[in-house]
């Protein structure tokens, strides 16, 4: 007991407070350790966490340059719910075990650290190989955490190939997938990330069953994308919402028809999850029609049925389809709210109490 009172938390204070002078004084008796102080949110004090956390924490960016080679591979350790203005300014969020620095860097919205961090990983193998495709204790990566956040340098990350192609697939099912993420939180920016991406035909069948897909709750992304949630809390607006609905019902018009045309061994089990027995005019209304474009895209597909090439056969076959529909019917919000998988916490909310 007299040893952990005797314990010097010097260094992990010149961390939080950017005091590069100190910390290279220290660095050779430190370098590694972690904090044993308990956790004061308030004060901003973290057990466990490392200096270099405390840098991304804070956006000390000399100590977090100094520290970035000998402390990047060292993750987090506890649970805590941290203020995340990246995320929300009014919510706090669960930072779990197994955190990287730069989800902390994200979640805090520290956008020059986030960018720092970016680079060195891309120009550096071994700290790649100990950040990029990390899963933290609830199976999560770093990309996904960014897919929430609502700033300019998080924007920029959820274009990065680099993470994109090691980490955008690592959570492809359930309540935390991309394209889940995206319709309940209220993120338009990212909505229009995952089209775009979905045009390249490397992700384009990976994002089509992503869209296909339900969570737990058994809501489609276009039901999440329909919810009404504590947007001051969940850093959205109801305008957001519907306009990431609008740019999700797109995408999905373009999966179902996709799986509707594809190998039906590969395909009949996402199309069916999806619809659960509901035909395309009452899923998605008018804009159900197959469009020209939609059969472009089926077409250069390898594992899909072909599609007549003459445009005449092509109208022909429209217009024989818009005479035998029923009239549409606009599909129905859901009406109980998403459990969500990753805890957060309202800042008005007490530490212990999850959303």
């Amino acid at each position: 007991m007299f040893d952990l009172c005797k314990r010097d938390a010097s260094w992990f204070i010149s961390a939080q407070k950017n005091d590069i002078a100190s910390i290279e004084t220290k660095l050779n008796k430190n370098v590694g350790t972690r904090d044993f102080r308990q956790t004061k949110i308030d004060e901003g004090i973290i057990k466990g966490f490392t200096a270099l956390h405390y840098a991304c924490y804070n956006g000390c960016m000399e100590v977090v340059k100094f520290l970035v080679p000998h402390e990047i591979g060292l993750m987090t350790q506890k649970e805590v719910a941290i203020p995340a203005p990246g995320f929300s300014d009014c919510a706090k969020y669960k930072l779990v075990g197994g955190s990287t620095c730069l989800t902390i860097a994200l979640l805090r919205g520290k956008g020059e650290v986030v960018k720092f961090l970016i680079n060195h990983l891309e120009t550096n193998k071994e700290a790649a190989d100990q950040v990029i495709g990390h899963l933290d204790e609830e199976n999560l990566c770093t990309y996904l955490m960014g897919t929430i956040c609502t700033f300019d340098e998080a924007f920029k990350f959820l274009r990065n190939k680099t993470f994109i192609d090691a980490e955008f697939f690592l959570c492809a099912t359930g309540d935390m997938t991309p394209v889940m993420n995206a319709a309940f939180f209220g993120r338009p920016y990212f909505a229009k990330i995952i089209t775009e991406l979905s045009e390249d035909p490397k992700y384009q069948e990976g994002i089509y069953k992503m869209a296909l897909n339900r969570d737990s709750s058994e809501a489609t992304c276009l039901e999440l994308a329909l919810l009404e949630v504590d947007y001051k809390k969940y850093g959205c607006t109801p305008e957001d919402k519907q306009e990431t609905y609008q740019i999700l019902k797109k995408l999905c018009i373009r999966a179902a028809n996709f799986a509707k045309n594809a190998d039906k061994k590969i395909w009949a089990p996402a199309l069916h999850t999806f619809t659960q027995g509901l035909s395309f005019e009452q899923i998605f209304g008018a804009d159900a029609v197959l469009h020209a474009e939609t059969k472009e895209v089926v077409r250069k597909i390898d594992n899909v049925k072909k599609v007549e090439e003459s445009s005449d056969s092509d109208s022909d076959s429209d217009d024989s389809e818009s005479e035998e529909q029923p009239k549409p019917t606009a599909a129905k919000p859901v009406q109980q709210a998403k459990p969500v998988a990753k805890k957060e916490e309202s800042s008005d909310d007490s530490s212990d109490e999850s959303s």
